[in-house]
């Protein structure tokens, strides 16, 4: 009987926690092969560079969205269905990562972050928009 107990615990314990990771958001670190497939396989999605404008001046991903400062990521995210695929990017991947979370807690649920960043996008061989964009007056 003990065992019995102990194995029907065992089994409830494993799918409550398979449970709760189905609906918890997860954030995909990927490499720029994955990004750009992922670029190509959501009809709708939203691509967020989350670096300065002064780094988004001089290139970014062509369609870029630039959202420098949280308070621009959380106006542009406000009126998305939870589930919309977000793209997000920086140089590295640190300042991505970061509004990833935050994304998170937002409680979208399907997040790419470019692992390497700009830089790997770049090294990879990727489009990158160099098309100058006039400074704000």
């Amino acid at each position: 009987m003990r065992i019995l107990f102990i194995i029907v615990l065992s089994f409830l314990l494993i799918t409550g926690t398979r449970a709760q990771e189905a609906t918890e958001p997860i954030i995909n670190v990927v490499d720029p092969e994955e990004f750009f497939i992922q670029m190509h396989l959501h009809d709708h999605y939203i691509l967020i560079d989350v670096r300065t404008r002064l780094e988004y001046r001089i290139s970014r991903i062509p369609g870029a969205i630039l959202a420098e400062r949280n308070s621009v990521l959380y106006s542009l995210t406000d009126t998305l269905d939870r589930e919309t695929p977000l793209l997000l990017y920086c140089t590295t991947h640190t300042r991505s990562l970061s509004a990833a979370k935050l994304l998170a807690e937002k409680g979208f649920k399907n997040i790419f972050v470019l692992g390497p960043g700009i830089l790997g996008w770049k090294s990879a061989g990727k489009e990158l928009d160099r098309q100058r964009i006039k400074r704000k007056k």
